[in-house]
């Protein structure tokens, strides 16, 4: 709808505006409603040389003539008037707009913040351009294998809640007719398995990992990652279990809640594993990887890293320059070889070979229980510097005895004998297993040395289906041929 109104009438018979009438060259106004009636649009033209300027006055009069009684923007109105009166055109500016309904919201479930990113169903090819939970300090290099494209949360976490009815408002045009706000339809958001609902929110039943589907949300107590662990998932965190289709690459860092397990070769940097780890193709270390595992250890071989396990190690293969500690038993398969290794194995060792022809070092120890054996170390260094620390009081208390000085004494001493009481009792657990066998099945070579308890045994000759034992009269390491 378009009203042109001149300041003044081009004969008498037409209205004035403004109380005035039009002269030939005045200064004029178009004014323009959209379709919608949501926008008013205004043209103004300059006054000729002798013609009268735009006034306030003459445009409200227009604006009334065209019905626009809403959403005036009268800063803008008198900018327009201003810039026209200096002798420019001004088209199409926008001097009035309506107010756009909106609408009702119905009460929905709503997902927290942090959950509203998640990466369900994406390939493993897509995973690298959703990264999320990115580390680092401002200013601090950033490394790229933290980024994770996972989203894990925690058991009791609050996963969504119930967002009440928010109501909203009508709306108008520029002319003042009233728009009807409609209800926003909801969006289905339902929770799914391992969620609990707790009154107006929902939790976590379990750790694990968040994923939203078109229509819902639940959580994955496993994350199966299928491809390798790399860039594109980065360092792996999860508090359940973890199974990967392809392989650990070097220095990405794997810890695991519940059980892990690894089809391809597993290029241990670091891996954590609060259950059973599984590695079908086998753990390489490169030399500096660690593996540490609360529940049993099954892999196809174990070379240049350190593997400890709290329970037993499966190897179907050979165990090569390694370090493997287990409070279990260690077993290899039928052709299974160990060279070059340190063993402690609390329950045992059996193997097809031990050593090789050029006579490489390789050390076994049975019935040990590592973890107190390490916390034994520890105790000792901090007893060796409780000591140092005691000899320099009692040194001060020669000089100059002061109250002070006898109390850093006594609290030194008070800390000795708890020291000694605690490491007496890891004594007790030291030697976990007296009764504890290396049976070699096929051969033993020259550089093999074998410890039950305190007792030692170095082969210097070749030897054929063996096992040694900790004979509990002599307290010696015994060589025999099983029956």
């Amino acid at each position: 709808m378009a009203a042109h109104i001149p300041q003044q009438p081009c004969n008498r018979s037409t209205p004035s505006v403004g109380g005035r009438r039009r002269k030939s060259g005045d200064a004029h106004a178009e004014i323009v409603i959209s379709p919608d009636g949501m926008l008013a649009m205004a043209t103004l033209r300059p006054a000729a040389r002798k013609g009268r300027p735009l006034t306030a006055a003459y445009l409200e009069g227009v604006l009334g003539g065209s019905g626009i009684t809403h959403g005036i923007d009268r800063p803008a109105l008198a900018l327009a008037i201003d810039e026209c009166n200096g002798g420019r055109v001004i088209e199409n500016r926008v001097i009035a707009r309506g107010q756009a309904p909106v609408a009702d919201e119905p009460a929905q479930l709503v997902l927290q913040p942090r959950l509203r990113k998640s990466t369900e169903s994406l390939p493993h090819t897509a995973l690298a351009g959703c990264r999320q939970n990115t580390p680092g300090q401002a200013g601090e290099p950033l490394d790229h294998r933290s980024r994770s494209p996972f989203i894990v949360v925690q058991r009791g976490e609050e996963l969504a809640f119930l967002c009440e009815t928010v109501s909203g408002r009508d709306g108008h045009t520029v002319t003042g007719a009233g728009i009807r706000r409609q209800t926003q339809a909801p969006e289905p958001l339902e929770p799914g398995r391992n969620t609990v609902r707790e009154g107006d929110r929902v939790v976590a039943a379990c750790s694990g990992r968040f994923v939203t589907g078109t229509d819902a949300f639940w959580v994955e107590d496993t994350l199966e990652i299928t491809g390798d662990v790399d860039y594109t998932t980065g360092h792996i965190n999860f508090p359940g279990n973890v199974l990967i289709t392809g392989i650990v690459k070097d220095r990405f860092r794997v810890w695991v809640g519940g059980d892990l397990e690894c089809h391809g070769a597993l290029d241990a940097f670091e891996v954590f594993c609060k259950g059973a780890l599984t590695a079908r193709g086998g753990i390489i270390g490169r030399g500096h990887g660690l593996v540490r595992v609360v529940g049993a250890v099954t892999a196809q071989f174990i070379e240049n890293c350190a593997v400890e396990s709290k329970s037993d190690v499966e190897v179907s293969g050979s165990v090569l320059k390694s370090r493997v500690y287990c409070l279990g038993a260690l077993r290899t398969g039928e052709r299974g070889r160990i060279v070059g290794s340190e063993l402690r194995c609390g329950a045992g060792l059996q193997c097809s070979r031990l050593g090789n022809e050029a006579h490489t070092a390789t050390t076994v120890a049975c019935g040990v229980d590592f973890v107190a054996e390490r916390q034994m170390e520890r105790l000792k260094a901090r007893r060796e510097q409780l000591i140092a620390t005691l000899d320099e009081l009692e040194r001060r208390l020669e000089i100059a005895r002061t109250a002070k000085r006898e109390r850093e004494r006594e609290h030194a001493v008070g800390l000795l004998k708890e020291l000694e009481a605690r490491l007496q009792a890891l004594s007790v657990r030291l030697l976990r297993n007296p009764g504890a066998e290396v049976a070699v099945d096929s051969r033993v070579y020259p550089g093999v040395t074998i410890t039950i308890g305190t007792a030692v045994f170095t082969v210097d000759e070749p030897l054929k289906r063996v096992r040694f034992r900790l004979d509990p009269e002599t307290k010696r390491v015994v060589c025999e041929n099983p029956p």
